[in-house]
């Protein structure tokens, strides 16, 4: 659902197709359009964004097991990062749970414009894999686990953020 002023969607199209075929149908009237693909200079969804936040993530916040004071500060830049792209609130949370006191989340809220109290929930870990981690262990800037799964939670959160939802 988009305002009556809105004149410029964006779509996410399969690479390697050069138009696609539009209808629009509102009542018993609809419009017919073959549209060019173009990519935009600011897509929802970008690999080289991608590329510069696994840099960021390695060089900046590596050392992030739960527990570790840098764990705490990579959450504290999560947050600060979902701030600044724009979300309504962000927080970070503590584990209440006294088994799991040292585990955080980062959660950051977009209220939906229709049905604000109904949710879209995407999310992911962010701490990183202790060195003897099976199989074959952990490194201390957690390129697979997590830090490559972090940076895709970024990117959808950079999309998203950018579109106004009914949730």
């Amino acid at each position: 659902t988009y305002p009556g002023t809105f004149t410029t969607p964006g779509f996410l199209v399969p690479p390697g197709r050069s138009s696609i075929d539009l209808t629009v149908t509102s009542g018993s009237s609809s419009w017919n359009q073959t549209l060019d693909v173009t990519e935009g200079n600011d897509p929802l969804v970008s690999g080289h964004r991608a590329f510069e936040t696994i840099d960021m993530i390695t060089d900046n916040y590596d050392f992030r097991y739960c527990g570790d004071p840098r764990y705490t500060v990579a959450a504290e830049a999560m947050r600060d990062r979902l701030l600044a792209l724009g979300y309504d609130h962000v927080e970070v949370t503590q584990s209440n749970d006294s088994s799991a006191s040292h585990i955080q989340n980062v959660v950051a809220y977009k209220w939906g414009r229709v049905y604000p109290d109904e949710w879209i929930v995407i999310g992911g870990h962010f701490d990183i894999a202790d060195f003897p981690s099976a199989p074959g262990g952990g490194t201390h800037e957690g390129a697979l686990d997590d830090t490559s799964g972090s940076t895709v939670s970024l990117e959808v959160a950079e999309g998203l953020v950018r579109v106004e939802w009914d949730r």
